[in-house]
């Protein structure tokens, strides 16, 4: 079968911050990733495209996989489905087994996203498929969606609704007006042609999605935040203004590398990317990429709704909102804006260091949803390959960020992550950098992130060895 070079979501994009959204590897390293990495490509690529928020992206990401995962099961001696019972093909052999788990993710992004139907049908295309088979793995690969399609529209997310949240959330502070400080203010983004938009709470109801492997969503929630006017809630404010008084240079790349906004493939997705570079560095088969990306799918998917879960719960103040609330008519140290370095500021007009069309997020703080997800992936990562040593890298020109571009970084910077561990730790400290997260949003994001890699990783070993737990 042929292959195609994907656009935009190659790994060589993930670890370039400043490679052009059209930019791809070659087709000899793209030839490196298995049928089912490349699956994965398509699945992000539809992300970058449809731009959805975290946990939506998430549970795209497990919906496909699961689908793969179940039709491939059929090719297997041991692994039983999620959903359905395992089928008996008539033919198990390897090229029946591509042509299974392509049905099935062809079938599944397209019943989510039916606008990208002609892409998916061009990559088919492009492996020698016809979206209209009928033979016995093509039927394998659509009915195993199918179940995978019905159970996950039933699961809570209200996709049919385009994922409106069911439950009549309303924030308790305004754009202009501070009712109480413990809880999340909406702020208006300002747009590249200079209009404002201000954003609704990012899928508040996620909290009650129906999970792959957490048996209490409710359970899993930290302790409470610090909260107003306690001492602990101004010290994390004032830690934040003194961590963001002067970045240098580097922490100015660790804030915006791992920011993963709008148009990127978000930080569920920046895992999967991950697991792609592992799936080249350690040859994978198609078996084995299945199931790698079935587990990372399914760990982001958990991520998402045990951290929205407590985001919606506690519906925490951002700092951005905290630091104007306690600072006001006061000049404190900050960032003074693109290109204009660092001095004093005035509290209530105190700005993170990220771009001002996604000033700050447009949900909760606590906890961090790139602490959790990161620490959820890193977990399968370590335990998928045996070691927490990654070894990756990405190397930022010069004037190559786009919060400050031509002027940050003033050096050529590069990040390197020998461990797993080390690279979720990073972005787990680059919303604090980045003006995002309290200190306790990262760490109790990061605690409940490893939970969660582990209890996806045990139910998966026991679906992969033929047992339903």
């Amino acid at each position: 079968m042929k292959r195609e070079t994907v656009p935009a979501i190659l790994i060589a994009a993930a670890l370039c911050a400043s490679c052009s959204p059209g930019a791809s590897l070659p087709a000899q390293q793209t030839e490196e990733l298995s049928l089912a990495g490349q699956w994965n490509e398509q699945v992000l690529l539809v992300v970058t495209q449809e731009k959805p928020g975290p946990p939506i992206a998430a549970r795209f990401m497990a919906l496909v996989h699961t689908a793969m995962y179940d039709a491939w099961t059929a090719y297997d001696d041991k692994a039983v489905p999620v959903y359905g019972s395992k089928a008996v093909p008539l033919d198990n052999d390897e090229a029946a087994k591509r042509i299974a788990i392509s049905y099935a993710a062809s079938e599944a992004i397209i019943s989510v996203y039916p606008q990208r139907q002609a892409q998916v049908y061009s990559f088919m295309s492009l492996h020698g498929l016809t979206p209209g088979s009928n033979s016995n793995p093509s039927q394998i690969g659509r009915a195993a969606a199918r179940r995978v399609i019905e159970a996950f529209r039933q699961d809570g997310s209200n996709q049919d609704q385009n994922y409106a949240d069911p439950t009549g959330y309303r924030p308790v502070n305004t754009v202009d007006k501070m009712i109480d400080p413990n809880h999340w203010q909406p702020y208006p983004f300002v747009m590249p042609d200079g209009s404002t938009v201000v954003r609704d709470f990012i899928a508040p109801h996620w909290g009650r999605v129906k999970p792959f492997a957490i048996q209490d969503v409710p359970a899993e929630r930290p302790p409470a935040p610090a909260f107003y006017p306690s001492q602990k809630y101004t010290t994390q404010a004032e830690e934040i203004i003194s961590l963001t008084a002067n970045l240098t240079e580097k922490q100015k790349v660790i804030a915006e590398y791992w920011a993963d906004g709008p148009s990127s493939v978000l930080p569920p997705g920046h895992w999967a990317l991950f697991g792609q570079q592992i799936s080249r560095r350690d040859r994978h088969t198609v078996d084995e990429d299945v199931k790698l990306f079935f587990l990372i799918g399914n760990a982001m998917h958990d991520a998402a709704i045990c951290c929205w879960d407590a985001k919606r719960y506690y519906d925490y103040i951002r700092p951005m909102s905290a630091i104007r609330y306690l600072k006001k008519g006061q000049m404190i140290p900050g960032w003074l804006g693109p290109g204009k370095g660092f001095g004093m500021v005035k509290g209530e007009e105190w700005i993170p260091y990220q771009p001002a069309n996604f000033i700050t997020p447009p949900f909760a703080e606590y906890t961090s949803g790139h602490s959790t997800f990161s620490a959820a992936g890193a977990e399968i990562l370590k335990r998928f390959t045996g070691s927490d040593s990654f070894g990756g890298k990405v190397v930022v020109p010069a004037g190559g960020l786009r919060v400050e571009p031509g002027v940050a970084p003033a050096q050529e910077v590069t990040l390197s992550w020998p461990t797993f561990s080390a690279a979720a730790d990073e972005a787990g400290m680059s919303r604090r950098l980045g003006g995002i997260h309290f200190e306790d949003g990262d760490l109790y994001g990061r605690k409940g992130g490893r939970r969660i890699g582990s209890l996806v990783w045990d139910k998966a070993q026991s679906l992969f060895s033929g047992q339903r737990p």
